[in-house]
């Protein structure tokens, strides 16, 4: 009898119930080898944190971040342009000004449904100023986007194994997406006076 005969008749031996249980263990082990290697897949170095400071400095030339994350105050002239103040507020990934919710602040685009589990809305509200920054003339758009993505990677670095790999693919689709504008030169309108 040759091998394969063997293992077909011991497996057809074996009662209906073990053959049930052996299948519920088989499909148990892909379940959990499959939720291990999304995991793996997902995951990447998490990227530190930038800085920030409850305190601002008046800056005549500060970089996107500085501005987002409150080492540099917002630019002079930008409320009465833009039509709000900025608002500092500390988050997963630290201090950032933000676009207030009363001034449309936040997730737009593939990020507008984010459910109870993801905390991406601070975070959105910040990019959101980082893109007023540049229709203001002095932010950059990929430095706000950039931004965007290592703040999401932080907020994703502090949920459990399985549904921190989900928030970073969410993530890395946010990030593909952004850099797709990146690209294509699609800068938000300048304001005008």
């Amino acid at each position: 009898m040759n091998e394969t005969r063997l293992m077909r008749s011991v497996t057809e031996d074996l009662p209906r119930g073990l053959r049930a249980r052996r299948h519920l263990l088989y499909l148990r082990g892909g379940a959990v080898m499959f939720l291990w290697f999304a995991g793996w897949s997902f995951s990447g170095p998490t990227p530190e944190p930038t800085p920030g400071s409850p305190v601002c400095d008046e800056v005549s030339n500060a970089t996107t971040v500085k501005y987002i994350t409150g080492a540099a105050c917002p630019p002079a002239g930008f409320e009465e342009l833009v039509g709000y103040r900025p608002v500092l507020r500390r988050t997963v990934a630290g201090w950032r000004y933000t676009r207030p919710e009363d001034a449309d602040g936040r997730c737009n685009g593939p990020l507008t449904d984010l459910g109870r589990t993801l905390e991406f809305v601070p975070v959105c509200q910040a990019h959101d100023y980082g893109y007023d920054l540049v229709r203001f003339g002095v932010g950059v758009r990929a430095e706000a986007d950039e931004l965007l993505y290592r703040d999401m990677m932080t907020i994703c670095s502090e949920r459990d194994p399985v549904a921190g790999g989900g928030c970073r693919c969410f993530a890395h689709w946010t990030q593909a997406t952004l850099q797709i504008g990146d690209v294509s030169g699609f800068d938000p309108e300048p304001l005008t006076a």
